[in-house]
């Protein structure tokens, strides 16, 4: 838990200070230590910064860009190289579900 503490308030720092490679680097390590998906930490640190007490909305908002920033569009998660490959395979596959 204490952890999880540090880590949020590093995030936190570092995306005021709008130092982006620093929070994927906090992210990514956190990730790697605890044996956990990227998304899952991103997911931690959003709710466990919700809290608004210590800072402003504006922050908050600064975190959740950064935390935006850092996750991986549906197409890339999926395996595709391109929004339009995986719209065109979601394309072919309604058409075999239709015929």
């Amino acid at each position: 838990m204490v952890e999880q503490i540090r880590m949020m308030n590093a995030y936190l720092q570092a995306a005021l200070e709008g130092r982006e490679q620093v929070c994927q680097e906090i992210v990514v390590n956190y990730a790697h230590v605890y044996r956990k998906p990227m998304r899952d930490v991103l997911a931690m640190i959003s709710v466990g910064l919700m809290d608004s007490s210590g800072f402003e909305y504006k922050d908050y908002h600064k975190v959740k860009e950064m935390i935006i920033k850092q996750v991986l569009p549906r197409w890339e998660r999926l395996g595709f190289n391109s929004e339009e490959e995986m719209k065109e395979n979601e394309q072919r596959y309604n058409n075999d579900e239709q015929a």
